[in-house]
């Protein structure tokens, strides 16, 4: 028998809920503003520990299935003898066959994925810090890891986010990662709003560099947008109009590249075979439809999101307020993106012309990289 506890984010906390309870055992999550605390309860007792590390429980956590918006961990009633030793669920073996918790400690939560979790991690040796993302074993991992191997073994970029090694086992996968010390891209512009001409310019250049190198060796992201992009620090620089403001410096990293395909591509190539996940209110109208991937759908993606740092709303979501399907709709359906005047007026024409070149709905008009980046915009 087994008790499923499951985990929905929330704004603020994690409410928690028990979808089914046939033992006497109920394992739970709670996410805290300083710590992570995960309880085990038997009865009256209660284990605690803030390092996720259960070699020395008695108890066993025997699966963690994530699921589609919701996290699930099972509790084996037959494994939660009071006296059992058990292993560390996080003891994955790697090509090295040494385990994971033989070389690492796991420190803190980082958060929470449609997928799979990442977490904060230190080696045990050297001290550096890393993340590691724990994820089921399925034909999206496999995805993920071939983009992220592929990029370190065609000598990285740095802009892209460093990938270490993996550890697998029991059906799950653990991709190790460099630890990115920042906020998203979207943290940055709910704090400071839409940015100025000249930082989105910088910014833009940075992503189609990022983008014409992961295009070069067969990568296709499939999830670029603000979420995606992580800031490392700030610094202040004076602006066009002698005004100071924070200004994102060459520390962006893209990430997430669970919805990323490798294949032998050029530019207007395509593949079909694709990982099923990904946030689709910025997949282009051709992916949306079904049809076969190609590079193009990065560029729209970065249109988007390029859309987004200059005026702080989605092109196809002006108020804010629409369900994803309604966002999907207007994009399949529009005839031309809009540039409301109370949030465009201070971007110049020659911006706007590249953003409609990135949101061209045919992807063979549609502009490529090349092009964006002889743009005359970013040649000032």
């Amino acid at each position: 028998m087994y008790t499923f506890t499951s985990i929905c984010l929330t704004t603020r906390a994690y409410q928690m809920r028990t979808i089914a309870s046939h033992c006497r055992h109920c394992i739970s999550y709670t996410k805290h503003r300083h710590t992570s605390i995960a309880r085990i309860k038997q009865r009256h007792c209660t284990w605690r520990s803030s390092s996720f590390s259960y070699s020395h429980s008695n108890f066993l956590l025997r699966k963690y299935i994530p699921l589609a918006g919701l996290l699930l961990f099972v509790a084996d009633d037959n494994s939660l003898h009071p006296f059992q030793t058990t292993c560390d669920p996080f003891a994955i073996e790697n090509e090295s066959k040494k385990y994971f918790d033989e070389v690492y400690e796991i420190t803190n939560m980082v958060g929470f994925g449609a997928f799979g979790i990442v977490m904060q991690c230190v080696h045990k040796e050297t001290g550096s810090v890393y993340a590691v993302k724990m994820i089921q074993d399925v034909d999206d991992v496999t995805f993920e890891e071939s983009a992220l191997l592929s990029v370190r073994e065609n000598g990285g970029h740095p802009h892209i986010l460093e990938y270490l090694t993996s550890y697998r086992h029991n059906g799950f996968h653990y991709l190790i990662t460099e630890f990115i010390q920042g906020d998203s891209l979207i943290s940055y512009l709910s704090s400071h709003g839409s940015l100025r001409e000249g930082e989105a310019i910088q910014l833009a250049q940075q992503l189609v560099s990022v983008l014409e190198y992961l295009h070069s060796n067969h990568i296709i992201h499939r999830d670029v947008k603000p979420e995606n992009i992580m800031v490392q620090n700030f610094s202040k620089m004076r602006d066009t109009d002698g005004n100071e403001r924070l200004l994102c410096v060459p520390s962006l990293k893209l990430i997430d590249f669970g919805s990323a395909v490798v294949s032998c591509l050029d530019e207007r190539s395509s593949v079909k075979r694709v990982p099923t996940s990904g946030t689709r209110t910025y997949w282009s109208p051709e992916a949306l439809r079904g049809g076969e991937i190609s590079p193009a759908m990065d560029i729209w993606s970065l249109g988007c999101t390029l859309y987004i740092l200059l005026c702080g709303r989605h092109p196809f979501d002006l108020h804010g307020c629409l369900k994803e399907e309604e966002i999907i709709e207007r994009i399949l359906l529009s005839d031309s993106i809009e540039y409301p005047d109370h949030l465009w007026q201070c971007v110049s024409d020659e911006l706007k012309t590249l953003v409609s070149g990135l949101l061209e709905k045919d992807p063979q008009k549609r502009w490529k990289l090349e092009q964006v980046r002889n743009a005359s915009i970013f040649q000032k």
